[in-house]
């Protein structure tokens, strides 16, 4: 009784009653897989998605056959934001699952959740707060400018149920406030209690011409037709009385489809709205129609810059000329998200459509954004924390600077300085890696950072030591700045590497004489003292060698000598022994640090490299013989790292880029088939049609069992 009830109401889109018969349902034991199928339809169709996970599941549980179980499963962990579980679940179906089509779907969508950590932060945050003074319990939403009124939709009141989500029927309402300070006066009312607002309908979505005398609004759910296809545009006009004038069906509304969301152009000279009719690209897309002297005409889709499989809605065009809207076929954080896209002086989009980020989008839906000056506004929103389900918040926009690095690499040799292309530049932050890349061909290298960050910069290059450079952005170094044309901030440093000197000369210790020392490839370690006649480091010696290591580290394709020196003072034999020693003690020091003991050899070589003319018999000042006892590092040998660094980034790219256009083929499957969907039967009306054919099959029975009867009660009167 009770699933037979429900399928009727479900059928009819009364999702909300549907839902409590569905339950009522399994607690007398309906089946679990097609009652909890149906309980997670509901909730989907009626926009509360999220709810629907948990029905989904447990018709995967009990075995259920309907593959889309598994896709909306996935949608509504990524609605509640666990978007790794979302993954898996899709990533799994689309592996495992027997639908060749929700497959594909499913594959399409667990890529776009993957993308959703790739969404740039953006400049303009947004300041959020519920705007209290207006929302009630029910539905508030779809807010517009008419002069000091904010004219909104609202389910408050004592109404009819509207069966689809078990709230009332919204009316247009009126509230006066001041867009600057936001004060309020006066209370919500109707708009209008005669014409505009009725007792069976929805009415929502106003939008007004320039001059505040039209009035365009969405109407639907009047029980005429079953779901949500009757929902049209109308048209009102102020009369003199201040009464709106009996509303009219717009030409450009498809009776076949769904018609909402309208928003006229700054000018009035076009109407933005949204449509699921035939031939778009997806769910509802929106489209524009020019509008004059009353007439609207021209109807365009707005293109795929916009339209997505999903639902593109909501538009509202700013005066700066962007395109806001709301989506969730775009990438997002879950359910519809806020969008804005540059339009041209044609109103065509260009480039990309935006996310508005993470201080504006939940999620949950948030949509219906609107500005009523310059930085502040309305949007909508059934986040957690309102007063009802749909709530209005007030937003203010404010635009912080953005402070970028651009650093140039510069190469060093002989004296002569050259750009370096393809240097490779690590940026870090407290140790950990913050962007890789690689310098362009004018060696330049520019990324995001942010205010009040201390960052390290390491370029490498092949056959170069490494550069390193240490900075912070802080209010002192923005002093020494000057804004760009953009707002923004930008920190210019330059970095150079010196070009690395292989030894190629060796010594041979054994001669008599002093050789000389290798003209370059040779760095003198100053601070690394030892006590007399003693090889062992010293306290005051560990700082220099630890500098060893971090050169080490930073570059890990060179091996090096570490060579130590004495004066000529004492035997030669002596000094030599002595200087082996000590470079031993320093190599052991660098080696337990972590540097690995193949990449670098200890060697002595005593007096046998005087930098100077002190040698056994001259007669010299303490101070020239100390700069012969001395610690020196040089390059042996290099390993180039930084190419294949260089080709495996190259490899990455391509790979992203390849998957980026997997993706947009994978969409351009998706709105094909979509058309498709809607050219022939929907899943949804092809369930209707299976339920029509079970009642058709239940009349017969009902028919024969009446038939049946009334031949058995007239056997007993004959007898």
């Amino acid at each position: 009784f009770f699933y037979q009830k429900a399928e009727k109401q479900f059928m009819k889109g009364e999702y909300d009653y549907a839902i409590e018969n569905y339950s009522q349902a399994l607690g007398k034991g309906a089946d679990p897989k097609e009652a909890n199928f149906k309980i997670g339809e509901s909730y989907r169709r009626s926009n509360r998605i999220a709810e629907s996970g948990q029905y989904y599941k447990a018709a995967i549980d009990a075995g259920t056959s309907h593959e889309t179980s598994n896709l909306y499963y996935g949608l509504s962990l990524k609605a509640q934001g666990q978007y790794e579980n979302a993954v898996g679940v899709l990533k799994n179906y689309a592996k495992s699952g027997r639908s060749r089509t929700v497959k594909k779907r499913a594959k399409y969508e667990y890529k776009r959740i993957e993308q959703i950590g790739k969404i740039p932060e953006q400049k303009t945050k947004y300041k959020v707060e519920n705007f209290s003074q207006i929302n009630g319990e029910g539905n508030d939403y779809s807010p517009a400018n008419m002069g000091e009124n904010l004219i909104f939709a609202s389910a408050r009141g004592e109404s009819k149920t509207y069966a689809g989500t078990g709230q009332g029927f919204s009316d247009l309402y009126t509230f006066t406030y001041d867009n600057q300070t936001t004060k309020t006066s006066g209370f919500v009312k109707k708009l209008d209690e005669s014409n505009v607002n009725q007792d069976y309908t929805h009415e929502a979505e106003p939008t007004f011409t320039p001059d505040g005398n039209t009035m365009v609004f969405a109407r639907g759910n009047d029980g005429s037709k079953k779901g949500d296809k009757n929902v049209m545009l109308f048209s009102s006009t102020l009369q003199p009385d201040g009464n709106w004038s009996k509303p009219t069906k717009l030409s450009i509304n498809d009776p076949n489809a769904w018609n909402g969301c309208p928003r006229f152009s700054r000018d009035g000279k076009k109407l933005y709205f949204g449509s699921n009719r035939k031939k778009g690209r997806g769910g509802i897309d929106l489209y524009v129609a020019d509008y004059n002297s009353g007439q609207f005409a021209h109807v365009k889709n707005m293109g795929s810059k916009v339209n997505t499989i999903g639902n593109d809605m909501f538009p509202f065009i700013h005066e700066e000329g962007d395109l806001y809207f709301s989506s969730d076929g775009q990438i997002g954080f879950g359910g519809l998200d806020l969008f804005k896209i540059e339009m041209d002086e044609r109103g065509k989009p260009t480039g990309d459509a935006i996310n508005l980020g993470k201080t504006i989008n939940t999620t949950h839906d948030d949509f219906a954004m609107m500005f009523d000056s310059r930085g502040k506004g309305f949007f909508c929103s059934n986040r957690p924390g309102g007063q009802g389900q749909d709530d209005i918040y007030r937003f203010v926009s404010e635009v912080e600077p953005y402070y970028f690095l651009n650093a140039i690499v510069k190469g060093s040799e002989n004296g002569t300085v050259e750009l370096l292309k393809d240097a490779k530049l690590t940026l870090k932050h407290n140790e950990e890696v913050v962007s890789e890349d690689f310098t362009d061909s004018l060696g330049e290298f520019h990324i995001r950072l942010k205010k009040d960050y201390d960052y390290t910069i390491l370029a490498q290059k092949d056959n170069y030591f490494t550069g390193k450079l240490d900075f912070i952005v802080n209010d002192e170094l923005l002093k020494t700045l000057t804004k760009n044309e953009n707002g923004d901030y930008v920190v210019p440093e330059i970095v150079t590497l010196d070009k690395i000197v292989v030894i190629t000369q060796t010594i041979d210790s054994s001669g008599a004489s002093p050789s000389p020392v290798p003209k370059g490839g040779t760095i003198t370690l100053k601070g690394i003292y030892y006590d007399l006649g003693k090889a062992n480091i010293r306290k005051d010696a560990e700082p220099a060698l630890n500098k060893v290591v971090q050169f080490m580290t930073d570059n890990p394709g060179i091996t090096i000598e570490l060579s130590s020196h004495t004066d000529s003072r004492d035997s030669r034999s002596n000094n030599q022994a002595l200087s082996q020693r000590r470079a031993d003690s320093a190599v052991a020091y660098i080696v337990q640090k972590g540097v690995n003991a193949a990449r670098i050899t200890a060697k002595g070589y005593g007096e046998d490299r005087l930098i100077n003319e002190c040698a056994d018999g001259v007669d010299c000042s303490d101070e020239q013989h100390q700069a012969n006892r001395r610690t020196e590092i040089a390059v042996t040998s290099v390993k180039n790292t930084i190419n294949e660094d260089l080709k495996k980034y190259q490899e990455q790219k391509r790979k992203e880029e390849e998957e980026r256009k997997r993706l947009e083929e994978m969409q351009k499957e998706m709105e094909k088939e979509a058309e498709e969907n809607k050219e022939g039967e929907g899943a949804s009306d092809q369930e209707k049609s299976d339920y029509e054919k079970y009642l058709e099959m239940k009349k017969k029975m009902e028919q024969l069992e009446k038939k049946f009867k009334d031949e058995q009660q007239e056997k007993e009167d004959n007898n």
